[in-house]
């Protein structure tokens, strides 16, 4: 999906935040976010460059098709 359809969907980058920073989010936004730890308990994912679409209500997973 090119970057402008994933924006007018409602997606968008995630945010790869410190633990501290993760923790203070609110609950309603932290699936935008990833936490970035650097002792070894979880590994540092900010080279994915990971977007993500919202999904629908009641919707439990996308259906894609091509163009």
């Amino acid at each position: 999906m090119a970057r402008d359809e994933m924006l007018q969907r409602g997606g968008g980058a995630v945010a790869y935040l410190p633990q501290q920073a993760y923790d203070e989010l609110p609950s309603s936004v932290r699936h935008w976010a990833v936490p970035v730890r650097t002792d070894g308990t979880f590994g540092d994912w900010t080279h994915e460059r990971e977007w993500r679409l919202p999904m629908p209500e009641g919707k439990k997973r996308l259906k894609i098709m091509k163009p």
